[in-house]
């Protein structure tokens, strides 16, 4: 098990100077095997007879590395990886639906408390006027309509 474990260390440990036209994982178009590699290649090629090594080219058509497929241990742990990163977004998207959902109850607290204040100052309004003995007013729904005297409703 040992011996296993350092030959998929050494093997990844040799693909991250591989080079490749970006870097980071990526899977082979010509033969959907998961490939490694930490400094880019501006071209790839492969022979039929060996299609699983990819030979790497510089931008002067120079030969520069060869990229190998991950061994299964490290496609696992890639994996294992990009299910870890999925979860973890998921889980960012539940905490930002939560906080979005506690903006809407705020607003809907302020939206409340600022037509209750509104009630009050309507009620103050008409209880003022009704006190005052020069205009009559009369409440009809939420509206308050004060009669002067000499003026119409």
């Amino acid at each position: 098990m040992k011996i296993i474990t350092l030959v998929a260390v050494s093997a990844i440990s040799v693909l991250l100077s591989a080079c490749n036209t970006y870097t980071g994982y990526f899977q082979a178009g010509h033969n959907g095997l998961l490939y490694y590699t930490s400094t880019p290649c501006p071209k790839q090629t492969w022979d039929n007879n060996y299609p699983n090594t990819i030979y790497c080219y510089d931008k002067n058509n120079n030969f520069s590395h060869t990229l190998n497929p991950l061994p299964p241990e490290a496609v696992a742990h890639f994996h294992r990886q990009q299910e870890e990163k999925r979860i973890a977004m998921l889980q960012l998207q539940q905490s930002m639906n939560n906080i979005a959902q506690g903006f809407q109850q705020q607003a809907q607290s302020y939206q409340q408390a600022t037509q209750l204040m509104q009630n009050m100052q309507r009620n103050q309004n008409w209880n003022r006027n009704r006190q005052n003995s020069t205009s009559t007013c009369q409440q009809i729904g939420n509206q308050i309509y004060c009669r002067h005297h000499n003026s119409g409703w």
